[in-house]
């Protein structure tokens, strides 16, 4: 994969920007999709909030499955508000 760079405008400095990671993982962005359109307060809804908090805290998971799971996790809070 190469990388790609950009340039900041307000001082002129490279740098190299993140792969993302739902083109790079399609099964994430599945997930991403689910947590966006699921129906607030139904029992899925719930399950899968459940789901992503245990996930989040539990440590035998790695770092980036922990990480993607508390990205989850905020989705579908934010969208009980």
């Amino acid at each position: 994969m190469e990388k790609e760079y950009a340039v900041n405008e307000e001082n002129g400095k490279t740098y190299e920007l993140k792969p993302d990671k739902y083109k790079q993982y399609p099964h994430l962005a599945e997930l991403k999709k689910e947590c966006e359109t699921v129906t607030v307060g139904s029992v899925k809804y719930w399950k899968l909030r459940c789901n992503y908090l245990e996930k989040t805290i539990d440590e035998t998971y790695s770092i980036f499955e922990r990480n993607n799971c508390r990205e989850f996790y905020k989705i579908l809070a934010k969208r009980e508000r």
